[in-house]
């Protein structure tokens, strides 16, 4: 957010002191791998299960108290 580009995305506004709730990671991998994992699993589970249609819900260690619920394997 602080180094955004209105051409890239119109919806962001320029924040130059944003500061995020969590730290980055100190690897430019991180973000790459992780959608790798979630690309994959949800489509592994659902071939397993024989269905999409499975409702779930995840914490985070980052966000104490932050819920969210999937109602398909393939949104989360």
């Amino acid at each position: 957010m602080r180094e955004t580009d209105p051409k890239t995305n119109a919806h962001l506004k320029l924040e130059p002191g944003f500061i995020p709730n969590m730290q980055s990671p100190a690897h430019p991998t991180y973000k790459s791998a992780h959608s790798t994992f979630t690309g994959a699993a949800p489509r592994l589970l659902a071939r397993y299960f024989g269905t999409d249609d499975i409702t779930s819900s995840v914490g985070s260690d980052g966000l104490p108290g932050e819920i969210r619920t999937y109602h398909k394997l393939s949104d989360a």
